[in-house]
């Protein structure tokens, strides 16, 4: 069970509801939401219910908050008299599609040529999925496009680099060689992610320049997947870094040269302020200095 989670039902049963938790815990009302929602499942057992259009505490979740009061104060006091450090449970590290394929290699290469005792867990998920979790205590870093519809203040946040995003085709198709977005407003896509998101780039192409479309096809979990798809059919699709579209290992993909910009972002690592465990530390470093070396 998830200490954190613990902490913020508390959080909640103290200030009697989850936005004052959330003020007090300096995390959004969501990973608040996320966390409680996560114990649920875990017990099996309601821990909020609605009370005159209010999320309200139930028995059980007072109960709960009392008894781990009580199991906090013990844990406290056990790892106090801890002689030995406990067997390393993992670093968690939350990475998007995009920047995974990119740079996940070569973390991972660089973890095991270091001799780490503690395994490097890799989870995925979209932006907001990353960032609740770490907010959640899920996680220990995220690596993942910053979020343009919300504001994480109270992470620390450090641009890691910036992307390029290019339409690829497959070698030889009839619009290959096309110029402009407007060539393109009859083509099917398929896409990563949603529309608004970083992952939803050919929408928000096609709309900053009031162009009708584009005619999304096929929506994909990974840029793995939108590549193949892309090398063997008459769709297409933007790839964010021409190192991802290398990284599929020299498939019949045609990055096409089209007169207007794509939308970029800035792809960043996030974790929270403050001190953390040297494998953590260790591995923030790899990862700053990975995207310096580029």
């Amino acid at each position: 069970m998830n200490t954190r989670h613990l902490d913020f039902l508390r959080l909640v049963v103290e200030k009697g509801g989850l936005s004052a938790a959330a003020r007090e815990a300096g995390v959004t009302q969501p990973a608040i939401s996320q966390a409680l929602q996560a114990l649920e499942r875990e017990l099996g057992m309601p821990l909020m219910t609605r009370v005159g259009g209010r999320a309200l505490p139930t028995p059980a979740a007072h109960t709960l908050a009392a008894q781990s009061s009580r199991f906090d104060i013990t844990l406290r006091h056990l790892r106090e008299a801890q002689e030995q450090p406990l067997p390393a449970r993992g670093v968690r590290l939350g990475i998007s599609a995009g920047a995974a394929l990119a740079y996940g290699p070569r973390l991972v290469s660089g973890w095991a040529a270091q001799g780490e005792a503690a395994p490097l867990r890799i989870f995925n998920g979209s932006s907001q999925e990353l960032l609740l979790s770490l907010e959640a205590g899920d996680l220990d870093l995220a690596i993942c496009p910053r979020p343009r519809s919300a504001a994480y203040p109270h992470l620390l946040e450090v641009p890691l680099f910036r992307n390029e995003p290019a339409i690829f085709s497959r070698k030889g198709h009839p619009l290959a060689q096309a110029g402009s977005l407007m060539e393109l407003r009859d083509v099917g896509w398929v896409v990563v992610g949603k529309d608004r998101s970083p992952g939803g780039m050919a929408e928000e192409a096609f709309r900053v320049r009031k162009l009708t479309g584009p005619r999304i096809v096929a929506q994909c979990p990974d840029y793995l997947t939108l590549m193949t798809v892309v090398s063997q059919s008459d769709l297409m699709g933007i790839i964010p870094m021409q190192k991802i579209a290398d990284s599929f290992g020299g498939a019949p993909l045609q990055r096409l040269m089209i007169v207007e910009g794509l939308p970029q972002y800035d792809v960043c690592l996030y974790r929270y302020p403050g001190p953390v465990e040297d494998p953590v530390r260790r591995l923030e470093a790899a990862i700053r200095e990975l995207a310096e070396t580029g």
